[in-house]
């Protein structure tokens, strides 16, 4: 694959805004970051997460990841994590710059191409600010040049406050497993699920949806998760809710970084709710024969006659604060 050194470009950036959103979004990844909802009473509530480092100029060193360099908000993976199609992890485009094709106050269209080598011809994609609600609208659509089935995802990081709780709401009764042990780093604490309980190595019982005190960097995957998780802000009065079609990415992906430490680049905090059609973020199988017994898929199956897209969205919503 003739892998362009575009990654290491300066980045482009566009800004959209509405009565009730504004929202910047990068040609780098094709980044949507710094979403800020606007409320009625005055209250900002910025749910995405983003590294201290975002807004510096690239680093020198192209060996890091460029979606390290500018991590932070959301953007699509194709393919997502590490995969045989794709030596670059979450794929080039989350590693080169989109163009933009048009672009007007709320709304904005990306388009990138892939190498020729790739299976992907390209990528486009579509973000809108609502004017009426708290919502930001986007749209992916995938071509490829083959037949073939990758593993896909989103990729939105929300905000993890050092000095607050937060709570994650799921859909319906989704499986939850953790790590599994043939690819468990020994940074990754938990190593069993029963409900929403988690439990470390150490014995330690954590419920899923109320917090991760004590947990440092873990991937749990969350199967059938029914394309709706909340991420709730009491202290704030407001939750993020994620929504997307969960025929078309079934499974999600949770990432705790509280903080997880990039060399080259510090500490990061946030919490990934990725909606994916993966295994982790190893691929379309299982490796070593492990969660043999998970529910799949764990990819999408691709036609070049057939270009492949969903809708998704993030909004804002206000909840009732015990006490207030």
């Amino acid at each position: 694959m003739d892998d362009s050194t575009e990654t290491c470009k300066d980045n482009a950036k566009w800004t959209l805004s509405s009565a009730t959103c504004t929202a910047e979004v990068r040609s780098l990844g094709g980044m949507l970051q710094n979403v800020h909802f606007l409320f009625a009473n005055g209250d900002t509530f910025a749910p995405l997460a983003q590294a201290d480092w975002a807004d510096d100029a690239p680093k020198e060193d192209c060996k890091i990841a460029p979606h390290l360099q500018r991590l932070g908000g959301e953007w699509p993976c194709v393919p997502f994590g590490t995969s045989p199609s794709d030596p670059q992890h979450h794929g080039y485009a989350s590693n080169a710059h989109w163009r933009c094709t048009h672009q007007s106050q709320r709304r904005i269209e990306l388009v990138i191409d892939f190498p020729k080598s790739h299976v992907v011809s390209q990528l486009r994609r579509t973000i809108e600010v609502s004017e009426e609600a708290h919502r930001v609208d986007c749209s992916l659509s995938i071509i490829v040049r083959n037949a073939c089935e990758l593993p896909i995802g989103l990729h939105p990081i929300f905000r993890l406050p050092t000095d607050a709780p937060v709570h994650i709401g799921l859909e319906n009764s989704t499986l939850l497993e953790p790590m599994p042990a043939e690819i468990r780093t020994p940074n990754f604490q938990l190593v069993a699920a029963e409900g929403r309980m988690l439990f470390g190595a150490d014995g330690q019982e954590i419920d899923f949806s109320q917090g991760y005190t004590g947990l440092s960097t873990e991937l749990v995957q969350g199967y059938d998760a029914g394309g709706k998780v909340a991420v709730e802000y009491p202290q704030e009065g407001k939750k993020a809710v994620l929504q997307w079609d969960e025929n078309a990415l079934p499974h999600c992906l949770f990432w705790l970084a509280n903080p997880h430490q990039f060399e080259h680049l510090g500490a990061f905090r946030g919490l990934g709710v990725e909606p994916i059609s993966s295994w982790f973020d190893r691929g379309t199988k299982p490796l070593f024969g492990a969660a043999k017994d998970s529910p799949g898929p764990f990819g999408v199956k691709l036609k070049p006659s057939e270009p492949w897209s969903m809708d998704y969205s993030i909004s804002a919503e206000t909840i009732l604060v015990e006490g207030g």
